[in-house]
């Protein structure tokens, strides 16, 4: 299902995130360009990456905002431009973390949503996508919340989670937005923008250049 195919949602509003895809604070950040291994915050070596990697960019012009990184867990942040003081706007988050067990894609959404509807009245959420993408279990799923009680902002939200054989990759893109005048519905986002959503997400994947027959790599 298409992004752009969603018409008529009320006015999104902010919810908070798990922990891992909500955090912030203000480490230097670093050139970023692929995410090999794990969500890597260093710059694509010369050589052609091994292993299991995610493919991903940040939007054109965005710049890096938090980044951490663990032996079990890495994430990185972008944002259009520096915010100062001031609160995020509009994000894409990269993030990957190893565990005993990888948990499944469809549950790890669900479990965000519930979280978001902990805090959101007339919370909505849609599936996407259910699928195996390049040979890996991956859902999207994109939520919207008219008001959250904590923030008293509106989000919308686009997750998509990956479950790859060594870590568990999982991009979100959200953004803020003022609540709707009571009685007033809006869409969080324009079809324009949703379109470009969805386009951008689809072009984020995982593969293995070990694993090529299975997992290829471009």
């Amino acid at each position: 299902m298409d992004l752009s195919s969603l018409n008529g949602f009320t006015l999104a509003a902010f919810a908070v995130l798990s922990v891992i895809s909500l955090v912030s604070c203000g480490q230097e950040p670093t050139a970023s360009q692929s995410l090999q291994n794990q969500t890597s915050t260093h710059a694509q070596p010369a050589d052609p990456p091994k292993g299991e990697y995610l493919l991903a960019q940040p939007p054109q012009g965005w710049v890096q905002g938090f980044v951490t990184k663990t032996p079990t867990l890495s994430m990185v942040e972008y944002v259009p431009e520096d915010p100062g003081d001031s609160d995020w706007v509009d994000k894409v988050s990269f993030e990957s973390f190893a565990a005993d067990e990888l948990p499944d894609p469809i549950e790890f959404v669900m479990d965000i949503a519930t979280d978001q509807a902990a805090t959101c009245d007339n919370f909505e959420h849609f599936n996407i996508l259910t699928a195996e993408e390049n040979g890996y279990p991956t859902s999207v799923r994109f939520m919207i919340c008219p008001e959250n009680s904590l923030i008293s902002m509106a989000q919308v939200t686009l997750i998509k989670a990956i479950q790859g054989n060594e870590r568990f990759f999982v991009i979100t893109r959200a953004k803020r937005v003022p609540v709707a005048e009571q009685g007033e519905r809006a869409k969080p986002i324009s079809d324009a923008e949703m379109a470009i959503w969805s386009t951008y997400m689809r072009a984020i994947g995982v593969c293995d250049a070990e694993l090529g027959d299975v997992h290829p790599c471009p």
